[in-house]
């Protein structure tokens, strides 16, 4: 279930799903055509607990889905204050999983140096159970810089990669199991974790948090694409 916790010391927010009802019952909003229909508790065999949260697809037409956890409406959405921790994490699920037990001259004449299948190769390799990846995990906030206010975690492709404002960025190969991602803010400076390992300190300046979303990508007609979250929480302290 959604329980949000605020006492004199902290605030705090946890959602593992562990409901049968709509997540717009629990603090959710949809964002683009998202709707109960593409958005509901799963017991998958692979679920942390019993319940994950599920986001799938399948459209007629070119089309996104999305949902949000908006903290502009409650107190974790406030001015960050001096010395104040905050910590939003997200698990997800992958289903994909890079190959790696090719050889290196195998590997080699399939891959790039950034380690993404080549170009000319991509509709060969691409893995058939790869349609987790059309989702995104992003994290919004309020803040000085010129640039975009949001970082975001991808996982198409052959690795997992981030967005900064201004380029993408590589973190790691992809590897089929439930991952973590990890936004931290201290002293006003965001941070980012993946599966408990620092990727990047004091990437951004930040104000105040907006809201956290998990979308789809652009959905191409008659495709089908999933994905899984769970154990949302996000704490001030």
């Amino acid at each position: 279930m959604a329980i949000f916790v605020s006492t004199s010391f902290c605030s705090e927010f946890i959602d593992n799903f562990e409901y049968s009802d709509s997540p717009i019952n629990h603090g959710w909003m949809f964002k683009f055509n998202g709707s109960d229909s593409n958005f509901f508790t799963s017991r998958e065999s692979f679920s942390i607990i019993s319940r994950s949260l599920k986001g799938y697809v399948k459209s007629q037409k070119h089309e996104r889905i999305g949902l949000k956890y908006d903290f502009r409406n409650n107190e974790f959405g406030e001015i960050v204050r001096d010395n104040e921790l905050l910590e939003f994490s997200v698990m997800f699920y992958d289903i994909y999983e890079k190959e790696n037990n090719s050889s290196e001259e195998d590997r080699s004449s399939k891959y790039d140096l950034d380690g993404n299948v080549k170009e000319s190769l991509r509709n060969i390799y691409r893995n058939k159970n790869d349609d987790s990846a059309r989702f995104t995990i992003s994290f919004y906030f309020f803040t000085t810089e010129t640039y975009d206010k949001y970082i975001t975690i991808s996982w198409s492709g052959d690795n997992y990669k981030y967005w900064t404002g201004r380029n993408w960025k590589y973190i790691k190969p992809r590897k089929k199991g439930w991952h973590k991602v990890n936004f931290q803010i201290v002293n006003n400076k965001l941070s980012l974790l993946f599966d408990n390992a620092m990727i990047t300190e004091n990437l951004h300046y930040v104000l105040k948090p907006e809201y956290f979303s998990w979308c789809s990508n652009g959905i191409a007609p008659n495709v089908e694409a999933y994905s899984w979250i769970d154990d949302v929480k996000f704490s001030r302290k």
